[in-house]
């Protein structure tokens, strides 16, 4: 239907008047809250915004957002949701909302002004500022400047993963460690909202070793009760220490001061002492020193001999002191009596005489001493030197004691001479061949003696020593072995009666010291020490010896030689007895023998004395023959014989060697030389020649030689004595021709 002009006016009037009701009432207002009370927010942080109606549920209302005044959400058309997400805040932006329904519009809410602030960046301070000590306390914080409220996470190192600490601003190191030492920074994360802030700067935590504190003990353990013991603490970097000493693991102080004496050293000082030192300013304490352990020893020594034997003059005796200490000791050697000056004096624990004389004979004492003032030892129990006969005039010397030695190791020959050892050699036949002189790679000390610092397999063989004259020392036989495991065996032959200790010796301690012994090729017996003794050697142990070790192996075998006691103690026990039969048979043979030599003219007759004797037609200026040996036990003696002529119807004049003296083995008298040369138990006389009537115009100075056997008889009992021979050397006077 078509509205004529009056309808229209009419519907133009109501709207008028249905507009001007409208305009009397209020529209409701949008109000715009935040998801959190608050307008402070940090760059990248996201927020919510919320639009609702005041007084009205928002249900049926749609919504629509202007940022800075520009229409922002949505961008098209209206939301059906009252929140707007905004991922990206901006410092400074303003924004409001409105909502409609199907009946009105609401009023546009108050803007809000968002402040969005910078991330902020942690301080990390660290507490003491400077280097700190091992076992210091060390705090480091993290402060952000911001009322917000922040945990911490912090790191160490490279490591990106943060400690497990507790998310606090303080890091606390109860007691710092070198492990401690390193890199260490923070970063602050906001409670309740997923902001995290930058991450702080570095700083380094250097953590030093506390000063060492040096301790040293004078003198070294093990000391001898009695003996004064001063420890000494000291701290060479920084000043102001006090110093405390402690016993074992206990914390009270046993003394105080950088010197700790204990006098009187007894049982109960035994144990573990160590020093601290402590002051006022960091560091407050050092490092605690070393534990020294402090052992006390009864100061007796033990004195041994080795070899362990009695001996031949000539021998080499080593005397041990043994205390089971050695430092800063000086080893006092003392003989016949405790209260004599000592007869030696040396810094090792070992007295060596390399060829003994009969004088060297008698009982010997040890004792050691150290400090200033010296504190002595006790004296050690008395050990013996004795003798059972005279050595040979040469013997081969080896320095180890031993025939048997390892590969690598040193040894050292010379020749013991008794007397003057001018013009004796070492000679040998070895791997290398026999040889006058020291090999070229043997370091030769006098001609005498040879040495090397490291033996080979070829070094083994004979050796002897041998004069310019031809005379011989007994060989001796030496063995350098290649393998792990030598006898010690003695080098000399061992009398009849006396102990003998054999041991198995081994380049590398094995964990099982049990050794086998063979004598023979014959199993003897097994040892869990890996020595055997013999308590009384006797003929009847003469043999090869070796000796094995289940790990290590076999050694080489080795010749033990037993000297007949009997000989030995009869030349000693019926030594006057045996000197006046023996002179008595020779007078008898020296007198005949003179008158068969002056019936023949001047020829000379010279049996053979062995391989030792001398070539006494070398020299017809000599005016005395020094000779007269008993073989197999080296006595010898000499007796005066006057000869007398059988024709008494002329006497002729005789010049100076008339009165030469003849020397002969024959009964004691008062010896030419002086005590000092008595060493080897030699009894001297003299041969006077009477004048015969009738002179020798050419009466010869030859030396003849006889060779006597004499038998003797032992007091109480028979014994079969070998058969010795007496050399004797007589020089013709005159003839016997009328």
């Amino acid at each position: 239907m078509e509205l004529s002009p009056v309808g229209l006016l009419l519907v133009l009037i109501l709207c008028s008047y249905s507009g001007h009701t409208a305009a009397w009432q209020e529209n409701p207002k949008a109000v715009l809250v935040l998801d959190r009370d608050q307008t402070q927010f940090y760059t990248g942080e996201s927020v919510t915004l919320r639009c609702s109606i005041e007084g009205q549920d928002t249900s049926g209302w749609k919504f629509v957002w202007q940022r800075d005044g520009r229409y922002n959400y949505p961008q098209q058309g209206w939301s059906d949701k009252n929140e707007y997400i905004t991922l990206d805040v901006s410092d400074g932006v303003e924004y409001k909302c409105h909502g409609v329904n199907d009946k009105e519009y609401s009023e546009w809410s108050k803007r809000v002004k968002l402040q969005v602030s910078a991330l902020p960046t942690p301080t990390v301070t660290i507490e003491p500022e400077s280097s700190v000590y091992v076992g210091e306390r060390v705090t480091l914080k993290c402060e952000i400047q911001s009322e917000s409220d922040w945990t911490y996470k912090w790191f160490k190192g490279s490591n990106s993963d943060h400690l497990s600490q507790p998310d606090t601003s303080t890091l606390s190191i109860t007691a710092a460690a070198k492990s401690d030492e390193s890199h260490y920074w923070c970063q602050g994360e906001m409670r309740g909202r997923a902001v995290s802030s930058l991450m702080s700067g570095h700083v380094y935590l250097f953590v030093k070793e506390l000063p060492l504190a040096t301790l040293t003990v004078e003198p070294q353990s093990p000391v001898f009760t009695g003996e004064t013991v001063t420890l000494k603490c000291v701290i060479e970097s920084l000043s102001g220490w006090t110093y405390k000493w402690y016993k074992e693991s206990s914390r009270t102080p046993v003394s105080e001061g950088n010197t700790f004496n204990i006098r009187g050293a007894a049982e109960s000082h035994k144990g573990q002492y160590w020093c601290q030192g402590e002051r006022r300013d960091r560091p407050t304490s050092s490092q605690p020193s070393r534990r020294i352990t402090l052992d006390v020893k009864a100061p007796k020594p033990k004195l041994t001999l080795s070899p362990d034997h009695q001996l031949l003059t000539g021998d080499s005796v080593t005397l041990r002191c043994e205390l089971g200490v050695s430092s800063g000791l000086v080893f006092y050697w003392y003989r016949h009596t405790q209260t004599s000056d000592p007869v030696a004096q040396t810094d090792g624990n070992s007295y060596s005489i390399s060829s003994v004389k009969v004088s060297d004979g008698g009982q010997y004492w040890c004792r050691a001493g150290r400090g200033d003032p010296v504190f002595y030892t006790q004296y050690s129990d008395a050990a013996e030197i004795k003798f059972i006969g005279v050595s040979p005039k040469a013997s081969v010397i080896i320095h180890s004691n031993w025939t048997q030695i390892f590969t690598s190791e040193p040894l050292s020959l010379s020749c013991g001479v008794q007397g003057n050892s001018t013009g004796w050699r070492l000679r040998w036949f070895t791997g290398r061949g026999g040889e006058s002189k020291c090999p070229t790679d043997w370091r030769s000390e006098t001609g005498s003696s040879c040495s090397i610092s490291s033996a080979s397999p070829s070094d083994s063989g004979v050796y002897w020593c041998q004069s310019e004259s031809g005379e011989q020392s007994n060989p001796v036989k030496i063995t350098v072995h290649k393998g792990d495991v030598i006898l010690e065996s003695p080098v000399h032959p061992v009398t009849e009666g006396y102990p003998l200790t054999l041991r198995c010796r081994y380049r590398y301690q094995p964990s099982n010291f049990s050794a086998v012994f063979y004598k023979d090729g014959t199993l003897l017996q097994t040892s869990t020490t890996g020595e055997m003794t013999i308590p009384a050697v006797s003929k009847s142990h003469e043999g090869l010896y070796k000796c094995s070790n289940p790990e290590r192996g076999l050694s080489p075998e080795s010749r033990l030689i037993v000297r007949d006691a009997g000989s030995s103690k009869s030349m000693v026990a019926m030594g006057v007895v045996i000197r006046l039969l023996v002179a008595f048979a020779l007078v008898i043979s020296l007198v005949l023998l003179y008158r068969s030599q002056r019936a023949k003219g001047s020829a000379s007759v010279m049996p053979n004395p062995g391989p030792q004797q001398s070539n006494s037609h070398s020299s017809t200026s000599q005016k005395r023959v020094l000779g007269g040996v008993v073989a197999g036990t080296g006595d010898v003696v000499y007796a005066e014989i006057e000869l007398k002529e059988t024709d008494k119807k002329k006497k002729a004049k005789r010049g100076a060697a008339m009165s030469d003296p003849l020397y002969s083995l024959l009964k004691p008298v008062k010896s030419p030389v002086s005590d000092s040369d008595r060493s080897s138990d030699v009894t001297y006389a003299k041969v006077k020649p009477k004048k015969h009537k009738k002179q020798d115009s050419a009466g010869p100075s030859d030396v003849t030689y006889a060779d006597v056997e004499i038998k003797m008889k032992q007091l109480g009992s028979r014994v079969n004595q070998p058969q010795e021979h007496l050399y004797s050397a007589v020089k013709p006077g005159c003839s016997s021709k009328e």
